[in-house]
């Protein structure tokens, strides 16, 4: 199923405001080959109270388009705005701000997630636990395309226990404020594609060590290559950091990538052209 609401219009419950904007919000329900099959039309409608069900995709097969998820908290200080719990989910065109997780996803081998043209600003958080802008769990594949990672806070952009991680065409910056450990942690290994993507590492990042880092959680599934290419990566720390820090057995191939600040390319097995 999917759900289309206007890009300016956020889940976050607004205070009563006999001057607030009204919307014309549709509900299209999508059966397969994307074929509409049932909709529902709120005319002039605002948003006051979300009392449905928690954005928890334990069905298969889910998309989710063109949303603003905001403030999301729970007493474990690991909430998630999206928790896929199924096979398969694809995100698009959506935003995801100042909430502990922005995506969550559990194990599940065979799935693929995809992420297009969606905006992750202000997420993270480590409490009892970290959070992180997306985290997931052992799936076959995370796809993330043209999307936008910022101002994360303490936790990972990116983090990934996938068999293969995608990520091209993404902006991956912590920004002047943000707090970040890694861009990006591949945490047990599995191939890493990363094509074209513009990284930075900002002065206020809570783990100044690594930009990228595969195997930090130990290496258990298989790696079958990993491709850093066409990357443009910028260190705003006062003191050097690694690009990449590769503790498999794979050699990791560093090609076309330009730096700015003090980089350190390369750390493990591996080449840079």
């Amino acid at each position: 199923m999917r759900w289309l609401l206007p890009r300016n219009l956020s889940m976050t419950p607004p205070r009563f405001d006999s001057s607030i904007s009204r919307f014309l919000v549709t509900f299209p329900k999508h059966a397969l080959l994307d074929t509409e099959v049932l909709r529902w039309n709120f005319v002039r409608a605002w948003p006051t109270k979300w009392e449905g069900p928690a954005f928890n995709g334990k069905g298969n097969d889910i998309a989710i388009r063109n949303i603003t998820f905001t403030r999301s908290r729970v007493p474990d200080e690991n909430g998630a705005v999206i928790r896929a719990e199924g096979r398969n989910l694809t995100v698009a065109e959506s935003r995801f701000i100042n909430n502990e997780n922005g995506i969550l996803a559990g194990d599940s081998p065979h799935s693929m997630i995809s992420i297009a043209d969606s905006t992750f600003i202000g997420n993270g958080k480590c409490g009892r636990s970290c959070a992180h802008g997306i985290y997931v769990g052992h799936i076959a594949l995370l796809r993330i395309t043209g999307s936008r990672f910022f101002d994360t806070k303490m936790g990972h952009h990116i983090k990934s226990r996938a068999l293969r991680t995608e990520l091209v065409d993404n902006e991956i910056q912590d920004g002047r404020t943000g707090t970040s450990s890694f861009l990006v942690d591949i945490s047990n290994g599995g191939s890493l594609i990363m094509l074209n993507n513009v990284l930075q590492k900002g002065p206020e990042s809570s783990n100044h060590s690594a930009a990228i880092v595969i195997g930090a959680e130990g290496v258990t599934q298989p790696t079958g290559e990993i491709i850093v290419s066409g990357n443009r990566f910028t260190n705003d720390q006062s003191r050097e950091t690694i690009f990449v820090r590769n503790l498999t057995a794979t050699e990791a191939v560093l090609k076309g990538n330009t730096f700015n600040g003090p980089v350190k390319p390369l750390s493990g097995d591996g080449s840079v052209q």
